[in-house]
């Protein structure tokens, strides 16, 4: 990428599986195989393209979180995602964020912007398609934070604001 572009502008990561799933696994194997999935790829490819996109005279990252990943959210009565468990996701949307915050610090004064965006609860097989949320609704939420000028950065969010942390 480097060598035919010079520079990355943009990078959306989605990162987020859970292995529970496996019978092989104990619970805390799960934790241990999942965070080192997920969050171990992430900082490998935020470390990989770091420079790139620092090259760029409009640079971006969007890491996608999740409400679950909010301490301040999930210990409000009647939230929905206070009900939901998944105790390895919720914990690796909160590293990621603990990432994007270290990532901000990283590169203070410079131009670049980064983000992490809660899309929603969606509807898709691993969520056994439940909440009315469509992936085109979350897609589009990305896609904005992505790509448009004028979008707030430096923030966890989603399409109604500033999540708290």
């Amino acid at each position: 990428m480097e060598a035919e572009f010079g520079r990355l502008e943009l990078s959306v990561n989605n990162a987020g599986t859970d292995l529970a799933f496996d019978p092989h696994l104990s619970s805390v194997k799960n934790m241990k195989r999942t965070l080192q999935l997920n969050f171990g790829g992430t900082l490998c490819v935020a470390g990989g393209i770091l420079l790139l996109l620092t090259a760029s005279d409009d640079d971006r990252i969007v890491h996608l979180s999740s409400a679950l990943a909010s301490l301040g959210l999930r210990h409000e009565p009647g939230r929905q995602c206070r009900q939901m468990l998944l105790t390895t996701y919720a914990a690796f949307r909160a590293v990621l964020n603990a990432l994007t915050v270290s990532q901000l610090v990283a590169l203070v004064g410079q131009r670049g912007k980064i983000s992490a965006i809660c899309p929603g609860f969606t509807a898709m097989e691993v969520t056994g398609f439940r909440p009315d949320r469509t992936t085109q609704r979350a897609a589009a939420y990305t896609l904005r934070v992505a790509l448009d000028a004028d979008v707030t950065t430096s923030t966890f969010c989603n399409d109604q604001g500033v999540l708290p942390c």
